[in-house]
């Protein structure tokens, strides 16, 4: 378990305000608060994966949601549990982000599903090339992470890999309640940060 940061002194009606509102939200998750916020709430550099993990019903999706959408960050969050196969789970993320998209881009709409982890790839660097995912950095929140394993061998290793292969356009928000040295000894060789829940 990672170090708690220290704390950063923000004017009122900051990063600093936001976290108190959601400290008030969240008794209890102070440091999985700022450790989120310590992440999320800089512009510069991009982030590696996350891995969330811990028990059922400890509040890990819900803190989750409510920093990135508190800081701003355009995001779609999938669920395992219903995106059970490799072209539904691609599929959906795309249908998202191109929801956050003007509606009056109409070109990129045409093209909806991407059935390769490569034809994925490719789609999204093209999506973020638009307001307002060109500006900010996009967060894909995967919750049931643990379901990855049986989806395809390949998803997690490319998904682990994909700050780089968007140039830090996109980091990767994966929710689970096993630690991640259950998941296969692939994905150990990419940065990985663990927060407990």
């Amino acid at each position: 378990v990672p170090q708690e940061p220290p704390q950063e002194s923000t004017p009122t009606g900051g990063v600093d305000y936001l976290q108190r509102r959601l400290f008030r939200i969240f008794p209890g998750r102070k440091f999985q608060i700022r450790f989120l916020y310590e992440r999320f709430s800089f512009k510069t550099g991009w982030v590696p994966t996350i891995y969330v993990h811990g028990p059922a019903g400890t509040g890990k999706t819900s803190v989750v949601r409510a920093v990135v959408s508190s800081v701003g960050l355009p995001h779609v969050y999938i669920d395992c549990i219903s995106a059970f196969t490799l072209p539904m789970f691609i599929s959906e993320i795309l249908v998202q982000l191109l929801e956050c998209l003007p509606s009056d881009m109409s070109a990129l709409h045409t093209e909806r599903c991407a059935s390769t982890p490569y034809n994925f790839t490719r789609k999204l660097r093209e999506l973020c090339k638009y307001p307002p995912l060109s500006n900010r950095t996009v967060c894909l929140i995967i919750d049931n992470a643990k379901r990855l394993r049986n989806l395809d061998e390949n998803i997690l290793p490319f998904l682990l890999k994909l700050h780089k292969l968007t140039h830090g356009k996109v980091t990767v928000v994966l929710i689970g309640d096993i630690t991640w040295n259950k998941y296969p000894k692939s994905t150990h060789v990419s940065e990985v940060l663990p927060l407990y829940f």
